[in-house]
């Protein structure tokens, strides 16, 4: 057995058995063309590749199926979950779930000779692999169990469990378009509990600075069960939230998030949010342009709203990202337009004559005064955060700060976080938000990913990234 490491991201591993060559997973490569100079290198011919188990659909584990199925005539084997996307060659996200690939990698479509359901075994000479479902990861996730004779037990786990110690999780974390389930994952999980522990694991990123570490490969049995409880305590406490909480996913799909708090989708790639009061409501920011008022229109009616009752907009800046759709909102509606005291007076520019006008500072002391505003500053133009309790819980609206990635991109720049940053001021910005600790955080730019519940230590992480990434320049 060989561990193709050289594949970065992923590790593939190769199986000679009596009758041929198995190969598991087949890297990121469309032309697979480091596997192929590594099975050279081992002095194999890849002619002689019969079968190749793919662990699930992602890119960097199935890019090369497609050319090794064509140059060797091997049958393609995946979960059943996985296969229409596989055959389909897309959606993108079905591929590389939230991570950023370089432009230049392309996904396509590969075929799949034999849909796998768990329970099969499959053979080549003196080897089977058992076909263990793993869905959760992905929906169609396998493992596969090897044995040769009497030999050991070795378990190949693709991102199920990715690394020693580390299991897949966070595609549970992310938007359904990803593919990912909690309650899946927890189950996959309770299923491998109850198995005797693998002799070997090999995972699907073992790699440490480019190369394979296999020397944890040899499994302890508390080692393994340590692991898998400490992902079904992970999975129990996320289960739960989505069930109190649901999935508020910024993925684009309008939905209420709370009652009366609505998300109405993007548009221009920023949010659309308002929140219905006593009847009237208000609306957070004006991007755009002047078709603003038409999309709105038309996305308050599915919500069961009306554009009518909209009674004030909140400017969390007074930038033109931020304010491009405000004359013609106010034309239209005759909504009172709050926002800083310090960009007020660029803003009256925008509107038509009549409009009514509000320091956000102020809103705190006005009848129905329950949103309090924040300053800010180091970022866009005279911006400002706002504060309100909601149904329980503290609503956060603060703009384009901070910035949010779910994972530690590395590169990220200042430049990522806006235009214009002053770093002191910006600093000085987070500090001040890391004291509101919200329980539900609506940014002007939605990442996909992002769910607007937050917990424990979540607020402080992204607030923390976003401060790091400044004092890095």
């Amino acid at each position: 057995m060989f561990a193709l490491a050289e594949l970065s991201p992923s590790t593939a591993y190769l199986v000679r058995t009596s009758a041929g060559l198995v190969l598991v997973d087949t890297g990121l490569e469309p032309d697979a063309a480091r596997l192929l100079s590594a099975v050279e290198r081992l002095g194999l011919d890849i002619r002689d590749l019969k079968h190749i188990l793919l662990t699930h659909c992602h890119g960097d584990h199935v890019n090369g199926a497609r050319r090794l199925r064509t140059l060797t005539g091997a049958k393609v084997y995946a979960g059943q979950g996985d296969c229409a996307v596989l055959r389909a060659g897309g959606p993108w996200e079905a591929f590389f779930s939230a991570f950023d690939m370089e432009p230049d990698v392309a996904v396509h479509a590969t075929e799949v000779d034999e849909e796998l359901i768990g329970g099969e075994s499959i053979s080549l000479g003196d080897v089977r692999f058992d076909v263990i479902a793993a869905p959760g990861h992905t929906p169609g996730s396998m493992l596969y169990m090897m044995q040769r004779g009497n030999g050991p037990r070795i378990l190949f786990s693709g991102d199920v469990i990715v690394s020693y110690g580390e299991l897949g999780t966070y595609s549970a974390y992310l938007s359904p378009r990803h593919r990912g389930d909690a309650e899946q994952y927890l189950a996959t999980l309770r299923r491998l509990s109850e198995m005797p522990s693998p002799d070997l694991l090999l995972p699907g990123h073992p790699a440490i600075d480019g190369g394979a570490d296999l020397t944890r490969a040899r499994l302890a049995a508390a080692a393994w069960h340590d692991s898998l409880g400490g992902g079904i305590v992970e999975l129990l406490d996320l289960k739960r939230r989505y069930e109190a909480d649901g999935r508020d996913f910024l993925d684009g799909q309008p939905r209420e998030l709370l009652p009366g708090l609505h998300y109405l989708g993007n548009l221009a790639e920023a949010a659309l949010y308002c929140f219905n009061r006593d009847g009237g409501l208000t609306l957070i920011d004006a991007p755009s342009g002047p078709e603003l008022v038409n999309v709105l229109a038309s996305r308050l009616a599915e919500q069961g709203l009306d554009l009518a009752n909209v009674r004030q907009v909140l400017l969390t800046s007074c930038g033109p990202d931020d304010t491009a759709g405000l004359s013609a909102l106010v034309e239209r509606t005759g909504c009172r337009v709050v926002a800083s005291a310090a960009g007020l007076e660029s803003i009256r520019l925008l509107c038509p004559p009549g409009a009514q006008f509000l320091e956000a500072e102020s809103l705190a002391q006005t009848e129905d005064g329950f949103v309090r505003a924040v300053p800010l500053a180091g970022q866009e133009t005279a911006p400002v955060a706002y504060v309100f309790e909601w149904q329980g819980k503290q609503v956060l609206a603060a703009g384009r700060m901070p910035s949010y990635s779910r994972f530690e991109t590395a590169g990220r720049s200042i430049g990522d976080l806006g235009p214009q940053i002053n770093p002191a001021e910006y600093v000085q910005s987070m500090e001040t938000l890391a004291t509101l600790i919200p329980d539900v955080w609506l940014p002007a730019m939605p990442d996909a990913e992002q769910n607007v519940n937050l917990y424990g230590d979540d607020w402080d992480r992204i607030i923390r990234r976003n401060i790091s990434i400044v004092q890095a320049e």
